[in-house]
């Protein structure tokens, strides 16, 4: 009998080794993103709601980017000082591509932003009657001729006229119009008034200077451009915080809804990468959010918006949004 009990223990202890080890590849494998309820409660139980202190690791490799080339037009006469100290909203990083500044200037009562904007829309029922209307001038003056949902047109560029005297909305948001200059099939151009009421991150695609080029990252064998993005998107699942774009990156904070964290968790995002990956076999960008004491990235696969539209308040997306039709 004795002998019997002794072959019982040692394959129960054999049996508990075995799970341990695999417990511990899966967790240096990384390859799931998305933590599973039953895993998080389990752990839990070990050690109620312990937040997984940071792991030390080599700092990702970080590859500068150039500074923007001197906007085509430098209408502001005034500010003669070297680029270096220029204001930043004045010449933000675009790489020489859209949301590049062309012309900035600022008088006592507006602050006029010209930037590129060269992409092919598709005209719908987003676009207001009174943004079907195409001007000569920004003036609102002269009418050219009337879009029609259906009309294709090539974008130019886009303007903001923010007025610096008028009151804010109660949001903060300030009181301006947007435009779009429009170049129309038969080879004649004019400008459409796409907002004329306030202008905020929800309204006005490069508003802060979003999707600025910020820096270039090494990571898990992959290089990931990492662009200026500030909205707020939720987790309803327990999700993983971690140092750096893509599974590689050590865990910082694990998001656990309902738990430890709300049931529907909000973060405010500050950046995407402008690549894409796939992980769990959905193919999503990754973002990097400020939540409690953490920056990190999340794996946006597993994000949502609370609104219509694009999830990504990405420039070009907005704009064929806001000009055409509904997805």
């Amino acid at each position: 009998m004795r002998f019997r009990l002794s072959l019982l223990g040692i394959s129960v202890l054999l049996c508990a080794a075995m799970m341990s080890s695999c417990r511990r590849r899966d967790e240096q494998a990384g390859y799931n993103e998305r933590v599973p309820a039953q895993d998080a409660e389990a752990a839990a139980t070990v050690k109620a709601e312990e937040e997984p202190a940071p792991v030390m690791q080599e700092e990702a490799a970080v590859t500068a980017l150039p500074k923007a080339a001197e906007p085509a037009v430098q209408e502001k006469a005034e500010d003669a000082a070297p680029q270096a100290e220029a204001r930043t909203d004045e010449n933000p990083d675009y790489g020489g591509g859209n949301g590049t500044v062309l012309s900035y200037v600022e008088s006592d009562w507006v602050r006029k932003i010209v930037r590129k904007c060269e992409m092919d829309v598709t005209v719908g029922g987003m676009l207001s009657d009174d943004g079907h209307v195409v001007y000569e001038s920004m003036e609102k003056e002269n009418p050219v001729t009337t879009l029609q949902d259906g009309d294709k047109v090539s974008l130019i560029q886009q303007c903001t006229l923010e007025y610096l005297t008028e009151p804010k909305s109660e949001f903060g948001s300030e009181r301006g119009d947007l435009w779009y200059k429009v170049l129309l099939p038969d080879g004649t151009d004019g400008w459409i008034c796409a907002e004329d009421n306030y202008l905020s991150r929800t309204t006005t695609p490069y508003y802060g200077n979003s999707y600025e080029l910020l820096e270039k990252l090494s990571s898990g064998g992959k290089n990931w451009t990492v662009r200026r993005l500030e909205q707020t998107l939720s987790v309803w699942e327990n999700l993983n915080i971690r140092d750096k774009p893509g599974t590689g990156g050590n865990v910082l904070y694990t998001i656990r809804p309902g738990k430890t964290d709300p049931s529907q968790t909000n973060v405010s995002v500050t950046a995407v990468t402008e690549e894409e990956d796939t992980v769990d076999g959905i193919t999503d960008r990754w973002v990097r959010v400020q939540y409690k004491d953490y920056e990190g990235w999340l794996f946006g696969g597993y994000l949502s918006a609370e609104r219509g539209g694009p999830k990504y308040f990405i420039p070009e997306q907005a704009i064929a949004f806001d000009l055409g039709d509904l997805p």
